[in-house]
């Protein structure tokens, strides 16, 4: 094998990596793109839920009403035990050992 085709096809190597790392990044950024575009409709959709059920409330319609139509409370969380935080364990530390055995009982 002569230098000009190990260079030929070193040169088409690099250019595959190029081009697919070229293609990933475009990819990612039309990936993140959509996503902000999504949240911003999602925020958009929750500003009018909440208007419009605002609205309904206001024309004599009950949460229990719209509740029976189906219909969910505007940011209202999900039905369940909520999660708190993990308690963590504390090993007493050497000081706290020594001055909780030198103190009276």
């Amino acid at each position: 094998m002569n230098l000009h085709d190990l260079q030929a096809r070193a040169t088409e190597r690099l250019d595959a990596e190029r081009a697919a790392k070229i293609e990933s990044i475009t990819a990612l950024a039309g990936a993140a793109e959509k996503v902000e575009s999504s949240r911003a409709e999602l925020a958009e959709a929750e500003r009018q839920h909440t208007a419009a059920y605002s609205k309904a409330l206001r024309l004599g319609w009950t949460d229990a009403d719209l509740k029976d139509f189906g219909i969910t409370q505007p940011g209202k969380k999900p039905t369940g035990r909520p999660r708190g935080p993990k308690k963590a364990t504390q090993k007493p530390t050497e000081e706290q050992s020594q001055e909780s055995s030198q103190q009276p009982a």
